[in-house]
């Protein structure tokens, strides 16, 4: 099988990746599917698969009906929980409380992002840190 070229994936028919290669000029262009048709996991300009079975999967899927009840971060952005800790403890006793430099050494919530984002023992421990001052309230 050739490469899946730019704008195809795994469900683009033959003819559609001919057409989008520029292989046949000869075939008309895809029709663009409705918003009803369409596969909400699929791209628009990809004609719909016949027995596409994972969109039924997720479809009906438990997971996506209740998505994580006991997940008290689920849905709450890093920008809100050091936010949230800076309101509440202030730069100087969250310096002290977490030993992180962004924190004691010209903190800032852009440079603090920064850092949490790329180091994973950092955010846990933010995370507790907002899960009990949540559990103080």
């Amino acid at each position: 099988m050739a490469a899946i070229g730019r704008g195809m994936n795994m469900h683009t028919t033959r003819e559609t990746r001919e057409i989008l290669l520029g292989l046949s000029t000869s075939a008309p262009l895809p029709k663009i599917r409705d918003a009803e048709d369409s596969c909400p996991h699929l791209p628009i300009f990809v004609p719909m698969a016949a027995n596409h079975g994972n969109c039924a999967r997720l479809e009906n899927s438990t997971i996506m009906a209740n998505p994580q009840p006991n997940n008290p971060l689920h849905g709450v952005k890093l920008e809100m929980i050091l936010q949230h800790l800076v309101e509440r403890h202030g730069w100087e006793t969250l310096g002290r409380a977490i030993t992180i430099r962004c924190f004691q050494h010209e903190p800032s919530i852009k440079s603090s992002l920064a850092f949490l984002r790329k180091t994973p023992w950092a955010r846990q421990k933010v995370e507790q840190l907002y899960l009990e001052s949540l559990a103080e309230q």
